[in-house]
């Protein structure tokens, strides 16, 4: 059991400095600089995680995975309901697992199976990527309160966009919406990345 104290001690945030080579390296100091290395919540790295280093997952708290291309799976994808920034672009998740992640800051979903039964659920997301993924208006305007939104290559029509008022950035291209539609939402404010 790691020190009740560990986040009050200066250990670690001295490894916030060090990349996670360096970082496993330390684990070997002693047992009680290991259960710290493995608890903390690391939010200093992006950790990029392969197929056969997804054991990390199960070791380490991480709260920013690029799981991209590899092939994890719903059972994992819903353990890490609580990063903050997560990387799963092309891979196999289905609506399963991704209904959990309704509180992650940033999540990039393009090229997955996801549909409007998970992404609805997704509300409360600061950024989303659901680039060519089966979205559809009725799930997109659950999405309102998103900062940062890109659906390019998805079935959104102007029912839902026109409702993105309240985004920060939209990427709208080659859907459905039209351009009287994206006007409307630059005289609102929104930033569009054509």
């Amino acid at each position: 059991m790691a020190n009740p104290f560990y986040y009050h001690n200066i250990f670690p945030e001295i490894c916030k400095y060090m990349n996670l080579q360096e970082l496993i390296k330390l684990e070997q100091l002693s047992k009680y600089h290991r259960d710290i290395i493995r608890s903390y919540p690391w939010d200093h790295l992006m950790v990029r995680i392969m197929d056969r280093t997804l054991y990390v997952l199960k070791v380490y708290k991480f709260m920013k995975l690029d799981l991209s291309l590899t092939n994890i799976t719903d059972e994992s994808v819903k353990e890490l309901k609580n990063c903050h920034t997560l990387y799963l672009e092309y891979t196999k998740i289905t609506d399963e697992s991704v209904k959990e992640l309704k509180n992650c800051h940033t999540l990039d979903l393009n090229y997955t199976k996801v549909t409007d039964e998970s992404v609805k659920e997704l509300k409360n997301c600061h950024a989303l990527d659901l680039r060519y993924t089966n979205v559809t208006d009725e799930s997109v305007k659950e999405l309102k309160n998103c900062h940062t939104l890109n659906l390019y290559g998805t079935k959104v029509t102007n029912e839902s966009a026109k409702e993105l008022k309240n985004c920060h950035t939209l990427n709208l291209c080659w859907t459905n919406v039209t351009g009287e539609c994206k006007k409307y939402l630059q005289n609102e404010g929104v930033i569009l990345n054509n």
